[in-house]
Parts: C-alpha cells; sequence; structure tokens
C-alpha cells in the first residue's frame, strides 16, 4: 500500500513539473536587442598669442609709452560647450656672461585687465560665461614698467597655462574648486 501511494504521488509531481514546465515555456520569449550606442562630446581648445609680435620694448623711464598690450585667442574646437580658465606666468630674466638668472624680489610691472568677461580668483582668470564649439574668445592685458633701473638687457618671458572643462554637471566646481559658475544645490 505505501508503494502505491509514493508511487501516486511520484507521478503526481512529475505531471506538475511538466505542467508548470510548459506553461511557462509558453510565456517565455525573446527579441533581437540592437547595440546601445553612446557618443561622447570632445574637449579641445587652441591658444594662440594675439598681442604684438615678439619685439624689443624698450620703455622709458617716466614716459607713458610704458605700457604694452598682451592679449591671447581662445577657440573651442570641440563639440561640447565647456568654460575656460587661464593662468599667467611672468618672470624677468637677466643674462650675465651667457648664464639665465631670474630677478627675485619686487616686481616693477602691473598688470591691467582690460578683458571685462573675464575674472580673476586665486591666481587663476575665469571666462565667465559658456565657450560654444568653434567659439573665439580674448583675454588682453595692458602691461606697465614702473622703473626700468636694474632691468637694462633683460628679458620679460610671458607664458600662459590655459584649461577647459565641459559646461555641464557642475564639472568646474568639482574639479576645479570653484563657485564662479555656480555651487550644485543639494
Amino acid at each position: 500500500m505505501i508503494k502505491k501511494i509514493v508511487m501516486s504521488f511520484s507521478v503526481f509531481l512529475i505531471s506538475i513539473t511538466l505542467i508548470i514546465g510548459a506553461t511557462t515555456a509558453y510565456f517565455t520569449d525573446g527579441a533581437p536587442v540592437e547595440d546601445t550606442k553612446f557618443t561622447f562630446g570632445t574637449i579641445d581648445i587652441d591658444v594662440s598669442k594675439n598681442s604684438e609680435e615678439d619685439s624689443d620694448w624698450l620703455p622709458v623711464d617716466g614716459e607713458d609709452s610704458n605700457s604694452k598690450t598682451v592679449s591671447w585667442k581662445f577657440k573651442n574646437n570641440g563639440s561640447n560647450e565647456v568654460f575656460l580658465r587661464a593662468k599667467i606666468n611672468h618672470e624677468w630674466v637677466l643674462a650675465a656672461d651667457n648664464e639665465v638668472s631670474s630677478i627675485n624680489g619686487e616686481t616693477n610691472t602691473n598688470w591691467i585687465l582690460i578683458s571685462t568677461e573675464w575674472e580673476e580668483n586665486q591666481g587663476w582668470y575665469y571666462y565667465t560665461g559658456v565657450v560654444d564649439p568653434k567659439e573665439v574668445i580674448y583675454l588682453t592685458f595692458e602691461v606697465s614698467i614702473d622703473t626700468i633701473e636694474g632691468f637694462l638687457g633683460a628679458e620679460y618671458k610671458i607664458d600662459i597655462e590655459a584649461e577647459a572643462i565641459q559646461a555641464s554637471n557642475n564639472a568646474a566646481y568639482y574639479e576645479w574648486g570653484t563657485s564662479i559658475y555656480g555651487v550644485p544645490t543639494q
């Protein structure tokens, strides 16, 4: 009798398994899925000098001709809107007996920012707007010399360091640590 019960119960379990398996197969389906493609934007800037060609600057003590305009041109060659910042590095260099040495201490130069759409913050100049793809903008200063005493024959070297970052997702705040373009809301 126990054999008949076990046998009946086994047949019952096998039947239930076949019915559920067939039903599950009936309700499942598959479909081909196309590849998901992402196109990433690019950030690419060109910086070029927009000032007078390298030339002798011949300032004279006490005269108004002791200033020169220095300007750079920035072009967004990428596909994304960007924020820009630039840092100006400058130093006087004396050449004595074919040895170059930097002049340390007090500087005798004054830098006046002419470009109104730029703002200085912690040694960097930030373009306050968004730079669209293919857009060109300028950063312009007037540089003047207070006195030429001690600087005759010296070179005044000017370098620019420029960076661009995407104008979306608060990238400037998180990467550059500046709130010039706003602070993310929580």
